[in-house]
């Protein structure tokens, strides 16, 4: 058992070890080597967790306490529920992986795409494997600065504007999920996922804003309204390969944190607490799914298309955890349909991507109007591209088919049940499944099947990266001609583990008149909005134009975000500064604790220092601060100083040097990390070279001052809300795996 818990470990470490290891072959030996080393570490980490299916489904979960108790338990934890997650996350990375080795022949910076590739995937499996919430915090902010470096990768204007849109939306969410993780721990004392249900229990009305702040905080990620307009900016710009796991894997993330709440919420309370978060749920799912499709039908760009695609689909799956959630223990329909749809879209969006990808390569374009009969020229592509779209339509015979019953189901149970609101509920999913057509076929005519403009090929696609990825569409298939192969290998151990009874699933016929049916109803949909939108050209009633009213929404919360958070630093930069104050005079007074005297005094006291500091904590420390500075080291040191004896001056001071230090830091991370991790032979080499005293020294300066100058966009400056809290992050991240390592052997 021993062995099994350190090969979870592993599963985690290896795709990081893979990406160093390909960054340093590719810069300093040959870049070939950089592709074998990512390509064999992300088939290592997928084989790992294939593995680990057998002890999971024989002896049950796994799990790797750490030897650290109280509110920095860090724990890893793997049961029937996460390994779904974790199965497809490997998978669809191990193609994405192999598919960039073609894809980033001709592009710059291949190995630093590599080391982050997969970096990442190092942190999003630390997600899903973590076993309380601090530890799927900590993983999740690391997931947030890594995915960006991803989307910044081509370093122009749209990349730095795209990544900023990103980065501010996570850091917000991120703050949201913080309070909320805060809120819970102070209330029920504990942040473990399996414990989580019967503390939220003993609470009133407070449990149903703690559920807000994580599920938003978690949906940022997730893309679910009104925190999805990252998807739109980021998904174009990034990589192909990088789109491709933004939109079918790392959107997951946030699903997963979602899920894994009301999951573990459930489990012992038998959903009797989650009714109202879960028609929450509905109402957010059915504005996600049908702004979704309706933003899709206007993309000319085939990425922006698809990434609007993303949204409606992670709708779709909101709805079904909210079925779960209003259903609780009854809702076998709609905790299947979720997990089933969560690796459906996986495989079809990621497919489609990719294929956008070849597209790109072969044509230099994604402006579906310049496309030329592509199936002409690109028959393979077109293959996998149809197979896809009809798991994307949710087509009989094809894998999204599968989910979309299931999830139509639950709706079908709650309409039984409540009636006429969760009707109309039903009314606006199948009117999604019909956008979903509408899109779908915009797509596979527009890029395949349509005139347009002659375009000069920019070079061709390797025929063996298309024949392997061709496996994808072939296993899209094999899941609608077999859908309970994945019901019984993956879905029906989740639910065992529940206790949930099957109910009518056992029973269900998922290719009878009825189901079929359904989809039929959303391609009777679907085609009038294809001929509206894109045959005829018609212009939508200006009031009524969502695109518009997106582009004001992305307008103001692109403005709205930084004072939010500004405003949010504010408030919580006096907590923070008096947590850790108390911490560091605690360390002085051995462990005494300060009086509330000393306390009040403190705060008075700190507060014109709070004031003096300019939003984002980028200052210069003046002499004043210099000199209380020596003097608290001094105090440390036991220098006989007149402040030696001052008891009462010592959490002052404590809070003072606190402030230094976060300004130190976030000054730290935001003009030297970032530099270092986006340019890190320049970063060494202007380093060497002020220390060897070259004489091409201001040469190098300039450079680097020039390099700064260009990814200062990228970065919000929000101090210790955003560049502090991914620092501790990572050092926590790093503690967590040395101590996994060390308890295991």
């Amino acid at each position: 058992m021993e062995l099994i818990k350190l090969l979870l470990v592993f599963s985690i470490i290896t795709p990081a070890i893979g990406g160093l290891l390909a960054y340093v072959l590719g810069i300093y030996v040959d870049k070939k080597l950089s592709f074998l080393s990512s390509s064999v570490a992300s088939v290592i980490s997928f084989l790992i967790i294939v593995f680990l299916y057998i002890p999971i489904s024989s002896e049950g979960a796994l799990y790797v306490p750490l030897e650290i108790t109280g509110l920095l338990a860090f724990e890893f934890y793997l049961d029937s529920f996460s390994y779904i997650f974790a199965v497809l996350t490997s998978f669809i990375w191990m193609f994405a992986t192999i598919y960039s080795i073609e894809y980033m022949k001709m592009e710059h910076s291949v190995p630093r795409y590599f080391l982050f590739l997969l970096i990442t995937l190092s942190v999003d499996l630390g997600v899903i494997f973590a076993a309380n919430f601090l530890s799927i915090y900590v993983f999740f902010e690391l997931l947030a600065l890594f995915s960006l470096l991803l989307v910044i990768h081509e370093q122009n204007k749209e990349a730095y504007e795209a990544g900023k849109v990103y980065y501010y939306t996570c850091v917000f969410c991120g703050v949201l999920l913080l309070v909320g993780l805060l809120l819970l721990y102070f209330k029920t004392g504990s942040l473990k996922v399996y414990e989580l249900g019967v503390g939220l229990e003993k609470l009133g009305y407070i449990k149903y804003v703690i559920l807000i702040f994580i599920i938003f905080g978690f949906g940022g990620k997730a893309g679910i309204f009104p925190v999805h307009i990252w998807l739109p900016k980021a998904h174009p710009i990034a990589p192909s390969p990088a789109s491709a796991l933004l939109s079918g894997i790392m959107v997951k993330a946030g699903i997963y944190g979602i899920f894994r709440v009301l999951y573990d919420i459930i489990v012992p309370l038998q959903g009797l607490i989650v009714k109202p978060v879960g028609v929450f749920l509905l109402l957010i799912g059915v504005i996600t799914a049908n702004l979704g499709w309706l933003l899709a039908l206007y993309q000319d760009n085939i990425k922006t298309l698809l990434a609007y695609s993303t949204i409606s689909h992670v709708g779709y799956i909101t709805i079904s955890i909210g079925s779960f959630a209003y259903l609780g223990l009854e809702g076998v329909f709609a905790l299947s349909g979720a997990l089933y749809h969560v690796i459906n879209h996986g495989i079809f969006k990621s497919t489609l991507f990719l294929v956008a990808g070849i597209v790109y390569v072969e044509e230099n374009t994604l402006d579906i109007n310049k496309f030329n009969f592509l199936w002409q020229k690109m028959p393979l592509s077109f293959f996998i591209s149809l197979i896809s779209i009809g798991g994307l339509m949710g087509l009989p015979l094809f894998n999204g088919f599968i989910s979309k019953t299931l999830i139509h189901h639950s709706l079908i149970h709650l309409m039984e049940i409540e009636g006429i609101f969760f009707h109309l509920i039903e009314i606006l999913f199948m009117l999604s499944a019909g956008g979903s057509v509408a899109y779908s076929l915009k797509f596979i005519s527009g890029t395949f099947l349509t005139a347009g403009e002659a375009i000069n090929n920019r070079r061709k696609f390797d025929v063996k990266i298309k024949i392997f990825l061709a496996f994808l569409p072939i296993i899209i298939l094999l899941i609608g001609f077999f859908p309970n192969t994945i019901l019984e290998a993956f879905i029906a151990p989740v639910l065992s583990e529940l206790n949930v009874p099957l109910g009518g699933l056992e029973h269900l016929s998922f290719y009878s008149i009825e189901t079929v049916k359904s989809s039929v109803l959303s391609l009777f949909i679907g085609l009038p909005l294809f001929y509206y939108f894109t045959k005829e050209n018609r212009i939508f009633p200006k009031k009524l134009n969502l695109v518009e009213l997106n582009r004001i929404l992305y307008e103001r919360f692109i403005l709205l975000i930084p004072k939010a958070l500004l405003n949010i630093e504010n408030k919580f930069k006096n907590i923070l500064t008096r947590f850790f104050g108390i911490l560091v005079t605690r360390l002085v007074n051995l462990g005494e604790p300060t009086d509330e005297n000393s306390s009040r005094y403190s705060e008075r006291m700190v507060e014109p220092y709070l004031r003096r500091i300019p939003v984002g904590g980028e200052y210069l420390a003046s002499h004043k601060y210099e000199s209380v500075g020596l003097r608290f080291l001094n105090l440390i040191r036991g220098s006989s100083i007149e402040f030696e004896n001052d008891e009462s001056k010592k959490p002052f001071l404590a809070e003072v040097i606190t402030i230094l230090l976060s300004g130190l830091l976030e000054k730290i991370l935001d003009r030297l990390i970032l530099p270092l991790l986006l340019y890190p032979v320049l970063f060494i080499q202007r380093e060497l070279r002020v220390l060897l005293g070259k004489e091409d020294v201001f040469e190098v300066k300039n450079r680097f001052s020039e390099m700064k100058r260009s990814i200062k966009p990228v970065s919000p400056k929000l101090g210790t809300i955003s560049f502090s809290l991914f620092a501790v992050s990572l050092v926590l991240a790093l503690y967590m795996l040395y101590l996994a390592i060390v308890n295991v052997l």
